[in-house]
């Protein structure tokens, strides 16, 4: 690993809001629709993907899920640019979506780039269900950022409020604008 001292800030690093009602990853995994373990998971490989964006000039590619984990934590624009850029990296991380189809090759390559960075300081392959296999088997499925989601809004609501109301657990929130399930 070629920043230990960059790392360690990063496992410290709470993505989640101590006391709060309706924290990070529950707004994520909502958002998401991804159920507890796997919002966690993508949470690592999001915090895993941060230290690659440190540790070399040249950019690197996001998978989908890391993307959008990514994206939700922009949203938090204190947690993100005081805590995380300035506080815990010491730089500034901006997002650089595909601008158009002839930028394609480029973020392929840089998909790729990035899975083969990530294995030689991880040690490991990322998993498969989170950075899925080669970019070009399918490349909407890897850049998101190239259109935005046709999703509805969602309303969200703290996981105690919707508990005491409705005593389901967050994995049965529904999207309440649309009414179907999250």
């Amino acid at each position: 690993m070629r920043n230990r001292d960059l790392w360690r800030r990063l496992e410290a690093f709470e993505f989640d809001a101590p006391g709060s009602d309706a924290p990070f990853s529950l707004k994520l995994a909502v958002a998401e629709n991804w159920n507890d373990d796997y919002t966690v998971r993508v949470l690592e490989e999001y915090r895993r993907f941060l230290y690659l964006t440190q540790i070399q000039s040249a950019q690197i590619t996001p998978s989908i899920p890391v993307d959008r984990a990514w994206h939700m934590h922009m949203t938090y624009t204190r947690s993100y640019w005081e805590d995380l850029c300035a506080g815990v990296i010491g730089a500034k991380l901006h997002h650089n979506p595909v601008e158009s189809e002839a930028d394609m090759p480029r973020y392929l390559a840089q998909y790729e780039a990035t899975k083969t960075l990530y294995e030689r300081e991880f040690g490991a392959a990322p998993p498969e269900d989170i950075w899925p296999g080669k970019a070009t088997d399918d490349p909407d499925r890897h850049f998101p950022h190239r259109y935005f989601s046709d999703r509805s809004p969602a309303v969200f609501i703290s996981s105690s409020a919707w508990r005491n109301a409705c005593g389901r657990r967050r994995n049965d929130l529904f999207c309440l604008e649309s009414g179907a399930k999250a």
